[in-house]
């Protein structure tokens, strides 16, 4: 069975290390669709198609409005592929890159989103690779955490998977020659670093870079103590009209 059995693929929506995502439509349910597609090198790369199962039985664990939902995993001619929710408004990448957006709109994102992160928290899971490029935005302005490939439980000693990486939003633990356990701070960490890409050009608002200096504070024990912490801080401070 192959894959345009099941789904009309329309285009490649993105490309990464371990595979390809295509905007798709479901044939039988008429629904728009993401389909990751394990990438055609890596079929015969055990690890690989290991690292490709992991990030399934990780996502199907996860139920928030703020995380990609899972629908299906199978296999065709293609290999393994995922079967996810089709989030269609562009990445938060795109839309800091193109700028116009305000900031209690950005600061509403980054709440939702760090809301998102602590729901994969809760579920023993540290997502250690956030960045706005894996954030997508819905087409009603609702962000979505995606691409779980780097995921871990929470406590694993992991060295980074080979592939692209945005070292300027990973933890310094994750970096490290020999990396500790990257937990949950490690998100924390990220989510600080988006903060700081979030107002970068907009002069120094001094409400968030307090809450950016705690967030990527390079001992993990001096950072917001969990995910929904940082979230309570970027709302106050949206609030405060920072």
């Amino acid at each position: 069975m192959t894959v345009e059995d099941r789904f009309e693929l329309l285009e490649v929506a993105g490309r990464g290390g371990t595979g390809t995502v295509w905007r798709a439509v479901d044939r039988a349910l008429g629904r728009a669709v993401a389909i990751k597609v394990l990438a055609p090198g890596l079929l015969d790369d055990e690890a690989a198609r290991a690292r490709f199962r992991r990030e399934a039985r990780i996502v199907s664990k996860l139920r928030h409005r703020n995380l990609v939902r899972l629908y299906d995993v199978d296999r065709s001619d293609r290999g393994e592929y995922l079967v996810l929710e089709w989030v269609g408004g562009g990445s938060l990448e795109s839309a800091l890159r193109r700028g116009g957006v305000p900031l209690p709109v950005l600061l509403g994102w980054l709440a939702s989103i760090a809301r998102g992160v602590q729901a994969v928290h809760d579920a023993g899971v540290v997502h250690r690779d956030l960045k706005p490029a894996n954030v997508l935005l819905s087409e009603a302005g609702v962000p979505k955490v995606v691409d779980f490939g780097l995921a871990r439980p929470a406590g694993a000693r992991t060295k980074l998977a080979a592939g692209p990486v945005a070292p300027s939003c990973m933890a310094p633990e994750q970096l490290a020659d020999v990396p500790g356990p990257a937990g949950p701070r490690a998100d924390v960490y990220a989510l600080g670093a988006i903060l700081r890409r979030m107002f970068a050009d907009r002069g120094p608002p001094s409400g968030l870079e307090a809450i950016v200096r705690t967030a990527t504070a390079a001992d993990p024990l001096r950072r917001y103590a969990t995910a929904a912490d940082f979230a309570k801080a970027i709302e106050s401070a949206s609030r405060a009209g920072t």
